[in-house]
């Protein structure tokens, strides 16, 4: 999650020389800035589907060999034409927009129930470092290697993530097979806790009336809007 925000967060540094080089005006670098929204939204929707139905490895491998393409393409399409440089950028969005569903449907294959919420917040953590890493690295690098040395730069990592991912991880546990045998036992024994005989769904209102609910919303709101 990391690489997945610091990639995104090199469009917003390198906007600046992008259309002082460019001459753009403010209103379509706002028009830019926004447009990988355009596919992050549709993508949202059906990352989790995706992921289930073909795993989770794949679909963010997936992901991740579109977005860092789309960062590689970005300066050459911005020198090309206004509808080039929007086309990739929603590309972009569009792969990105996987990202969080497909980590929400790994990590509970991954971890027992009483080790989620800690994974959730570490995964987290890593995405909100992945912006101050960015921030602090991406005009160090230009300075260094150029604007387009920059982006290839960061498209280098994605894929040099890849393939460690592609070696590494797999959307189950138990089609691991570096996994040890108690660890596995252990992983599916929190499943099974976790799933009640049963059991239904809670109602809106029953969600809407626990302390917890409201809390992330408060969170959420201060996070994004204050």
């Amino acid at each position: 999650m990391l690489l997945c925000n610091a990639s995104r967060v090199v469009m917003s540094v390198a906007v600046v020389p992008l259309a002082a080089q460019h001459g753009w005006s403010s209103s379509f670098v706002g028009i830019v800035q926004s447009s990988y929204l355009w596919g992050y939204v549709l993508s949202s929707m059906v990352g989790e589907a995706l992921a289930d139905r073909y795993g989770g490895k794949k679909v963010m491998a997936g992901a991740a060999a579109l977005w860092s393409l789309a960062t590689f393409l970005t300066p050459w399409a911005a020198s090309q034409s206004a509808i080039t440089l929007l086309a990739i950028r929603v590309l972009f969005g569009l792969a990105q927009g996987v990202a969080f569903p497909t980590m929400s449907t790994l990590l509970p294959k991954w971890f027992p129930t009483h080790e989620r919420a800690t994974t959730v917040g570490l995964s987290m953590v890593g995405f909100h470092l992945g912006n101050v890493v960015s921030f602090l690295a991406t005009p160090i690098i230009m300075s260094h290697i150029g604007l387009a040395g920059t982006f290839a730069f960061f498209a280098s990592l994605g894929y040099l993530w890849i393939s460690v991912w592609l070696l590494n991880v797999e959307s189950d546990p138990i089609d691991s097979r570096t996994i040890r045998k108690s660890e596995l036992q252990l992983i599916l024994a929190g499943r099974s806790k976790s799933k009640v005989k049963g059991s239904k769904s809670p109602s809106l209102r029953q969600v809407f009336s626990t302390m917890e609910m409201w809390a992330i919303i408060i969170a959420n709101v201060i996070n994004k809007w204050v």
